[in-house]
């Protein structure tokens, strides 16, 4: 139930068809009633014809005692959080992106090293090496 003074929504209709140049308030009040039909004369020439429209019964999936007060508001919340959970997975995407170049820029530097390492030392096994002198020492 909705009481004084509290927030909720409302949509309003207006009407589309401009049979008439007059304002829905005037027309209502030149109305005539003819049996189950209104009639409305703009002129003595033309006549309109309008019927009567009953409530229309809430859909199928909810009771008659349910109120649905507005889902744009739960639209719109519903919208900000999947923006945010998009923006969150660009942004880990990108972390994860930088965390793979990087892993594979130390990798490659470490790669590097190793081969120069190696290179080092197959030049000092290649090169012949001086026999330690076994004389002893000389006076």
């Amino acid at each position: 139930m909705i009481r004084l003074g509290q927030e909720f929504a409302t949509i309003d209709f207006e009407r589309t068809s401009n049979f008439a140049n007059e304002t829905p308030l005037a027309i209502y009040a030149k109305l005539e009633p003819r049996g189950k039909i209104w009639t409305y004369k703009c002129s003595p020439d033309t006549e309109f014809l309008m019927f009567d429209q009953k409530p229309l019964t809430p859909l199928g999936k909810y009771p008659p005692d349910y109120n649905i007060v507005s889902s744009l508001v739960q639209m719109s919340s519903e919208l900000a959080l999947w923006r945010k959970i998009g923006i969150a997975v660009v942004v880990s995407f990108v972390a994860l992106t930088l965390a793979i170049l990087n892993l594979q820029s130390n990798l490659m530097r470490e790669t590097v090293s190793n081969a120069k390492d190696l290179a080092q030392l197959k030049g000092q096994l290649s090169q012949p090496q001086k026999a330690p002198d076994r004389s002893g020492p000389t006076k």
